[in-house]
């Protein structure tokens, strides 16, 4: 009786039937069905070791023709690149020797917090360390003039290069919960990153908290509130580089670094987070290390046999299945092997896969870490005592040396292919390179483009 009066008394003021209906009732929105990935990873098999197999990188020759008569591909994705502040000293790797007509994106890593607010994270090398062309008096030196200057000659080679500065990084994340507390705290740390990019003339900045709520080198956490603090800094920045962007012919980015591991991603609001973020540069690599328990891959693209809730799939699935548009999703690809060392290999296992170890052996630069081109120069040669060795269930690829017992995982060009195919399967937005410096020539750069 009192639904029909009311609908009467309101009829008389000419307020339309359909309007009276949604004011009185606000029907349940159906119930969403259960997510589902687009396509599950494949089965772990029963004895996956039959599907490891010794393979010469000899054998790759095709493909790296393939790669090389391919490597300029338009092939509309993203191509991130960070290049380090750090690999101007003991690599020389200078602005100059970026194949930044591969690239879309490069991101500099990294700048600091200090009393809550962006500084530069190396001062010699960001703005002072002088480069050809430069004179006295320049108010703006160091990797920062080559990289985002338009006249320097970096930039002429592709004046459609983006550049953006990267925030933190594992050794400075641990300002990152302070920064984020409170709303007066963001105000002030996301205007001094829209000052900073302004004054250096940067594209955009990226976020590298590692990591929200579990905490990171530092040992802090667990910090729950971090969760929602990360959406809100988010945010906080995206308003403060959207009003910065006044003026430019295109707006200022907003990426943010993200965990591949479930320990730390089933944290984030991927939701939330995606309506403040242009793109997520995923860390799918890492799996595997000197915390580890035995040998395995570090960036398997598969579950593992002896980990069968960590790989590539499985992480991406997780970001799809939380709301992530898929084209935000940029995929991270190692440039670089870890090394574990005192690895006893058997006639039933030659790759010593899935094999306890003891300690890492000596590396690159430091102890564990193996830059490509270190891997390609000594141990991918015909000379070398390494062998090499593809697994096919993880599309993975790793060296084994019976002499030294050292077992290295790393990527390259075959490897980076599956990957390439699996950015295509699932329609993301792309391949983001760790780093830039670790590459042999243009070896895996020219995997991803290729295949892209």
């Amino acid at each position: 009786m009192l639904f029909t009066f009311i609908l009467l008394v309101l009829q008389l003021l000419t307020i339309p039937l359909v309007q009276v209906y949604f004011l009185i009732y606000t029907p349940t929105p159906p119930t969403r069905a259960p997510w589902k990935p687009p396509l599950a990873p494949p089965a772990v098999p029963n004895d996956p070791l039959h599907l490891v197999t010794a393979k010469p990188f000899a054998d790759l020759g095709p493909l790296l023709d393939y790669n090389r008569k391919h490597s300029m591909a338009s092939h509309g994705r993203k191509v991130v690149a960070y290049y380090t502040a750090w690999s101007i000293y003991g690599r020389k790797y200078t602005p100059d020797r970026i194949p930044v007509e591969r690239l879309t994106h490069l991101i500099y890593a990294f700048a600091n917090i200090e009393n809550g607010e962006i500084a530069l994270g190396d001062r010699w090398a960001d703005v002072e360390v002088g480069y050809p062309g430069d004179h006295d008096g320049q108010p703006v030196k160091g990797n920062f003039n080559q990289l985002t200057n338009p006249n320097s000659p970096l930039r002429q080679r592709n004046p459609n290069l983006k550049v953006l500065i990267a925030i933190g990084g594992w050794n400075w994340s641990s300002e990152f919960a302070r920064v984020a507390s409170t709303d007066e705290s963001r105000r002030r740390f996301a205007r001094s990153v829209g000052h900073f990019v302004r004054h250096y003339n940067f594209d955009g900045a990226d976020i590298d908290w590692e990591f929200p709520v579990v905490g990171g080198l530092a040992g802090d956490g667990p910090r729950p509130e971090e969760a929602q603090n990360y959406v809100a800094l988010m945010q906080t920045l995206h308003n403060e580089l959207a009003a910065a962007s006044a003026g430019r012919r295109e707006p200022l980015l907003l990426t943010t670094a993200m965990s591949a591991s479930q320990r730390t991603y089933r944290h984030y609001q991927f939701q939330a987070l995606s309506q403040w973020v242009d793109f997520f540069n995923v860390m799918t690599y890492d799996f595997k290390g000197p915390w580890s328990q035995q040998t395995g891959h570090q960036a398997c693209l598969t579950p593992a046999a002896n980990d069968p809730t960590t790989s590539i799939w499985t992480s991406i699935n997780e970001y799809l299945a939380g709301g992530v548009p898929p084209n935000k999703i940029v995929l991270g690809v190692p440039f670089y092997g870890r090394g574990f060392a005192n690895v006893a290999a058997s006639s039933d296992n030659p790759s010593g896969l899935f094999v306890p170890f003891q300690g890492v052996p000596k590396g690159t630069w430091e102890d564990g870490i193996f830059d490509y081109r270190h891997l390609r120069n000594e141990h991918l040669t015909a000379q070398s005592s390494f062998q090499r060795f593809w697994d096919e269930y993880s599309k993975s690829v790793s060296l084994y040396d019976p002499a030294s017992r050292v077992f290295i995982s790393y990527d390259d060009p075959e490897s980076i292919k599956h990957k390439c195919e699996h950015i295509k399967r699932f329609n993301l937005g792309g391949a983001m390179i760790w780093d830039i410096s670790s590459d042999y020539e243009t070896e895996l750069v020219d995997a991803i483009n290729a295949n892209l």
